[in-house]
């Protein structure tokens, strides 16, 4: 668990748009642009972001992790 949370505080959101996020409610998404949170960490602390939407948030950034990785070689 500690260490699902160091990785989640290395997560940069910015520049993120959120209503592209798959899964993400209408109100997860506003609260996320109002919050505008830094990290995924951050946006788990984020009143009413479930842990659903955090997970949702951890794989589309992970597609563009790889996605970036590959376009790069």
């Amino acid at each position: 668990r500690a260490e699902q949370a160091k990785k989640m505080v290395g997560v940069s959101l910015d520049g993120v748009n959120f209503a592209e996020v798959a899964g993400l409610s209408s109100e997860v998404i506003q609260r996320l642009f109002h919050a505008s949170p830094a990290t995924l960490d951050a946006a788990s602390r984020v009143p009413s972001v479930t842990p659903a939407a955090i997970t949702a948030l951890a794989l589309y950034m992970s597609r563009l992790t790889t996605a970036s990785k590959k376009q790069s070689i």
